[in-house]
């Protein structure tokens, strides 16, 4: 057995306190693989593992508990499942849930007797610490940042406590699960674009061979076709966009904001506590009669000093100084794909492999400095 190993450094009285101690662990993440692994292997026997993100690609290379056909899954429910095949004699219970839930309030974390943070969230890290310092359990914090790594026992009246040195407000890198499925702020939309839906759109396309290894290994052949399926999607949609008659940013809007979000509706773990995502219907949007919520998306009223659009007021003024309503930033996004695609010519003997852009030149004259000037455009 596993918890042999512990018995024979430091007895049979202490290997039998390790397996009978209740653990929770809140994070499955990079921190958070390699804490359960450890934990696992000393022979702890009952722990409760806690995340709401889901897997991502990019989490592969750190996260060792995952493997490409869990992609997409909720991260708690696959650690836990790898996990328990290192000692199958240990109870991992999983949570796809909010550590910030009412629910888990001080008496529930009052019922474990040792709770470790392996997060990278700021906010929810203080709360982990509030909540064990009101419950009076003790709490081992862990983070990184770059190359740099912490780790932090807290105890009640004894130690200083996560927030007792100040921590900087300011986020400036977000998990990639949050602004991929569960955006909650205006910034993770705009990550989301730049990070995700650009270099999907205009970068390499994805070297399928990992997926024909994990077929001939045996993995799930569903979990294989669906990330296939995937790839493919994104392959029809950049060569449509080569397409002289192709509009873009109907093409990108049906794929990222209604059938993507039809795909995450599927989870529902994932929407248990939280408030589910709405698909948008591309023609309804534009045309104003799309319903969300059961409130119609109008266009605003700009013939009024004061008027209510889409539930909200909205006082006349410059376009700058009021929301945008759907319709709007639906006529926005398509815009900007269009000033984006409009000028571009595709070549199959581009410079940059796998990509189709081909950049133009175009002398422009500065009359003032009587100079004239050369500029890349697309």
């Amino acid at each position: 057995m596993r918890s042999s190993s512990a018995a024979t450094l430091f007895g049979s009285d202490f290997a039998q306190s390790i397996k009978d101690t209740r653990i929770l662990v809140v994070g499955s993440g990079g921190i958070g693989c390699e804490l359960l692994k450890n934990i696992v292997l000393v022979g702890f026997g009952d722990i409760t593992l806690l995340d709401l993100d889901t897997i991502d690609l990019s989490n592969l290379n750190r996260q060792f508990l995952f493997r490409k056909k869990d992609v997409k899954q909720p991260k708690a429910l696959v650690a836990a499942r790898t996990a328990s095949a290192f000692n199958p004699s240990v109870k991992i219970t999983p949570l796809c849930a909010n550590i910030k839930e009412p629910k888990f309030d001080a008496n529930w974390f009052a019922s474990f007797h040792l709770v470790m943070s392996a997060l990278d969230n700021l906010d929810a890290r203080k709360h982990i610490n509030r909540m064990c310092l009101a419950a009076g359990v003790p709490l081992v914090e862990s983070g990184t940042e770059g190359y740099f790594g912490q780790v932090q026992p807290i105890l009640k009246g004894e130690t200083e406590c996560y927030e007792c040195t100040p921590k900087p407000v300011q986020q400036r890198t977000y998990p990639v699960c949050t602004i991929r499925s569960t955006p909650s702020q205006p910034i993770h939309s705009i990550v989301w674009a730049k990070s995700h839906l650009l270099p999907q759109l205009f970068g390499e396309e994805e070297n399928e061979a990992e997926l024909d290894k994990a077929e001939q290994d045996g993995e799930n052949p569903n979990e294989i076709a669906a990330l296939r399926e995937e790839a493919q999607e994104w392959k029809r949609m950049r060569a449509a966009l080569r397409s002289p008659n192709t509009t873009a940013g109907k093409v990108v809007f049906e794929k990222a904001f209604k059938r993507d979000t039809e795909k995450l509706l599927k989870m529902d773990d994932m929407w248990q506590n939280r408030q589910k995502p709405v698909p948008l219907e591309f023609e309804l949007v534009a045309e104003g009669t799309f319903l969300l919520r059961g409130v119609k998306q109008k266009r605003y009223e700009s013939d009024a000093t004061t008027s209510s659009t889409n539930g909200q007021s909205h006082t006349s003024g410059l376009r700058d100084q009021r929301s945008l309503t759907l319709p709007e930033s639906l006529d926005l996004f398509v815009s900007r794909y269009g000033d984006i695609l409009g000028p571009v010519s595709y070549s199959q003997d581009a410079v940059w492999r796998g990509c189709p852009l081909v950049y133009k030149r175009e002398r422009i004259s500065l009359p003032s400095t009587r100079m004239t000037m050369t500029r890349w455009i697309l």
